[in-house]
């Protein structure tokens, strides 16, 4: 794969694709080359992040593991059985949701682990 300049993540690939106007970031030589981060991968990580107390929202759930949709990965893990809580946050004139879990539910989760 060669790399013109910054960015070899598939988040970067994924941007670059997005916007080949604007800049040529990325030329892969072969897309088998490129492996997005998968939804179960993404959920995998984000429980992790939750389980060790962090809250998390949309902008850093991108920054952190590439996640561009959190709202559909905290609807996996609700969906398995998860309980995770969140807020809406007005900041800066722009709204987004917060999530976290409650130490109840990250010890819950533990046992149930055997963690």
């Amino acid at each position: 794969m060669r790399h013109k300049r910054l960015g070899q993540s598939p988040v970067c690939l994924f941007a670059y694709w997005r916007h080949k106007d604007k800049h040529d970031a990325i030329i892969p030589d072969s897309l088998d080359d490129v492996k997005p981060p998968n939804a179960d991968t993404q959920n995998a990580t984000i429980l992790e992040h939750l389980l060790k107390g962090y809250s998390i929202t949309p902008k850093e759930a991108l920054h952190f593991y590439g996640s561009m949709r959190l709202g559909a990965r905290i609807y996996d893990l609700r969906s398995r059985g998860y309980n995770i809580e969140s807020e809406l946050v007005v900041a800066g004139g722009r709204r987004f949701a917060r999530y976290w879990m409650t130490p109840e539910e990250i010890e819950r989760v533990k046992r149930g682990k055997g963690v």
